[in-house]
């Protein structure tokens, strides 16, 4: 490894260190949030807020989703073999 990875790893350790302890709230409401933190039952999803989307559109998107709509499971995929070729 060379010197400046040691220095950049060092630092990025060091400034971890210091939010994980000096603003430890920071942490868990950033996980809240982008909706990693929240229950799974949708029954939080008014805490979404991500910079850029609307927290109704976020919301309406997972119901889509949910209902068989937009981003479901249901979805064309994309033909793998097209794509390489």
């Amino acid at each position: 490894m060379r010197p400046q990875q040691v220095a950049i790893t060092w630092s990025v350790g060091e400034a971890w260190e210091k939010i994980s302890t000096q603003r430890a709230e920071v942490i868990p409401q950033a996980f809240r949030v982008v909706g990693l933190s929240l229950p799974i039952n949708r029954s939080e999803d008014h805490e979404l807020s991500i910079k850029g989307l609307a927290n109704n559109f976020l919301v309406v998107g997972v119901k889509e989703g949910e209902a068989g709509g937009v981003g479901s499971d249901d979805d064309e995929t994309v033909d793998e073999e097209k794509v390489e070729g």
